[in-house]
């Protein structure tokens, strides 16, 4: 890893359009920053723990915004802090590409704890969305799969 490791909660429709050779520009993701370190109490020596908290919250920042759990994890040139979600660990990546993209992960289609959260959380903050119950039954109930970054093609035509 070069550069600086992101999570982009991202829709369907940008992961076909980065899939058909498209770059994304502007695209809103989550980093370990300071500001999120101390929002999740994590120190910046717990590598795996502050990584996965990125993961989980761009996780629910993606079902919020597009009813989907699905995260692409990048190796980005910069990522620069900030948006409502910066204590977060909110960042703004200026371009990204497929060739940027390291692996992804979402659910299992037939997931009823996704349904559920998804419709309780559509349209809400990641702040207000992760209160509530439906968002925590399903990070209690179910990880994020991981998935190589070439898949993400296949994903495209099952989704």
């Amino acid at each position: 890893m070069a550069g600086t490791l992101v999570f982009v909660p991202a829709g369907p429709d940008q992961v076909r359009s980065l899939v058909a050779g498209d770059v994304l520009t502007d695209v809103a993701a989550f980093s370990v920053t300071d500001d999120m370190l101390d929002t999740v109490g994590l120190a910046r020596a717990d590598d795996e723990d502050a990584e996965r908290a990125c993961l989980l919250l761009a996780s629910i920042a993606g079902l919020a915004a597009h009813g989907v759990r699905l995260v692409l994890v990048a190796d980005v040139a910069t990522a620069v802090p900030g948006g409502p979600d910066q204590h977060n660990g909110g960042v703004t990546v200026a371009r990204l590409s497929l060739s940027q993209v390291e692996s992804f992960f979402t659910d299992a289609q037939d997931n009823p704890l996704v349904v559920t959260g998804a419709a309780a959380c559509s349209g809400q903050s990641l702040d207000d969305a992760w209160e509530l119950e439906p968002v925590q039954a399903l990070l209690r109930g179910a990880d994020p799969l991981w998935n190589a970054a070439e898949e993400l093609a296949v994903w495209t035509k099952e989704n």
